[in-house]
């Protein structure tokens, strides 16, 4: 009986879970879409930001969430799996390296953004006459790289372990049989790491909110300023409250909310 009420109670909550977060999504893509259709002359879905001359198009900032995503995804899923190597190679660095993860994954986002603020972006206003992305990506990746790390661990190291005795039999190291056996025969952890990462560094707001320099343009250069959606939702929740421009933002979480939409359909596809 206990155990049936156990079963119950897990089923109950997951189905409230589920009816939560569809309520949610239908809410945001509601008023996103009535919005996006109450705009004049598509205003909504242009690149200029200026609520001054009735223009609130998000588009710019929609690009550049998938720029800098895209970015620092790319180049911190390559230092991931780096990393993870050399944690299951169990060579000299890896208690160093798996507590330092660790502690990472434990680090306030807020923390990064500002040590960056103050310490990293000066030095490449001094030297480049501007910061961007170049300041952006690094900070974004440190923030990330925890998540993928951990994802592609917990995956990783059991499928080292089922081969390591066969492997050392056979004359593999234990990288080497991590990078030639195992890696090549865990697509879907890869895929589920990269893709988690992508969608940490498109919902982060604080690293870019405080970074970028939030001109609400696209960028054409690494130093140039930028604005992503989640920081500009953050900008013109503070300052555009009740006024017009505030209907803007449900297309703007919308646009977030189907990004992971379809990041969650390609895994899928992919994996299957």
């Amino acid at each position: 009986m206990k155990d049936r009420l156990t079963l119950f109670a897990i089923k109950l909550g997951a189905i409230a879970t589920a009816l939560a977060a569809a309520a949610l999504f239908a809410f945001v893509i509601a008023f996103g879409v009535s919005a996006a259709f109450s705009a004049s002359d598509g205003a909504i879905f242009g690149f200029e930001w200026r609520p001054s001359e009735n223009r609130f198009g998000v588009m710019a900032m929609l690009i550049d969430s998938l720029i800098l995503s895209s970015i620092a995804t790319v180049l911190g899923f390559g230092a991931a799996i780096a990393i993870v190597c050399n944690i299951l190679a169990k060579n000299a660095l890896s208690t160093a390296l798996d507590r330092l993860v660790a502690f990472m994954s434990g680090f306030p986002t807020i923390l990064y953004a500002f040590v960056a603020l103050f310490v990293f972006a000066p030095i490449l206003r001094e030297k480049f006459g501007g910061a961007g992305l170049l300041c952006v990506v690094p900070v974004l990746i440190l923030l990330i790289l925890p998540t993928m790390i951990t994802i592609m661990k917990s995956s990783l190291a059991p499928r080292l372990k089922r081969i390591e005795t066969l492997a050392a039999s056979l004359g593999f190291s234990p990288l080497e049989a991590l990078f030639f056996v195992v890696l090549k025969n865990a697509k879907s952890a890869l895929i589920a790491a990269f893709l988690l990462g992508f969608g940490r560094a498109a919902g982060d707001t604080m690293i870019a909110l405080m970074l970028s320099g939030n001109a609400p343009q696209i960028p054409s250069d690494i130093h140039e300023s930028f604005r992503v959606l989640s920081a500009h939702m953050a900008l013109a929740t503070a300052n555009e409250a009740g006024a017009a421009a505030f209907d803007s933002l449900y297309l703007a979480g919308a646009a977030l909310l189907l990004i992971n939409l379809v990041l969650g359909a390609c895994a899928r596809l992919i994996a299957r």
